[in-house]
């Protein structure tokens, strides 16, 4: 049996901007594997959270992007976690039918967008996260965990 844990880091992509237009940060629940058991028939899934806050002190239009980046593996399409020299293969997905990994939008991966009116206050949206470890692998018993920059771009 093994523990997983994803350890979402966490970034805002700002831009100048004049003082009456919005301004916008990302902050996550993470997503935390629990136990993995190498002998289960069915992947390993779990759920997290992220979360967008904008604010402005007038009422603008707001447009964003989330992204998440490739962590350890440096590629959103294989990403893993490690302890030690050991490694253990899981993906994130923006959507509960893991049809779709979040990435940065590139090489077949998604991201999540949205736009809405700000009305000159806080605004906090909530966007699920979807984890999986595929059944079965072979790994060494250990604390693996795997560091996911979040970025938001508006």
């Amino acid at each position: 049996m093994k523990l997983a844990t994803l350890v979402m880091a966490l970034a805002a992509a700002l831009a100048a901007r004049p003082a009456w237009a919005q301004t916008c940060s990302v902050s996550s629940s993470g997503a935390s594997f629990g136990t993995y058991d190498t002998l289960a028939a069915g992947s390993t899934d779990t759920a997290g959270t992220v979360t967008v806050t904008c604010m402005s002190a007038a009422t603008v239009n707001v447009s964003y992007s989330v992204q998440l980046g490739t962590g350890q593996s440096g590629n959103s399409l294989a990403r893993i976690m490690t302890s030690n020299a050991a490694s253990l293969a899981y993906q994130l997905y923006v959507d509960a039918l893991h049809s779709q990994i979040w990435g940065d939008g590139t090489g077949g991966t998604a991201t999540i967008s949205d736009s809405y009116v700000l009305p000159g206050t806080t605004t906090r949206k909530n966007y699920n996260l979807y984890g999986s470890m595929p059944a079965r692998q072979r790994v060494k018993a250990g604390s693996y965990s795997d560091s996911v920059l979040i970025t938001v771009i508006y």
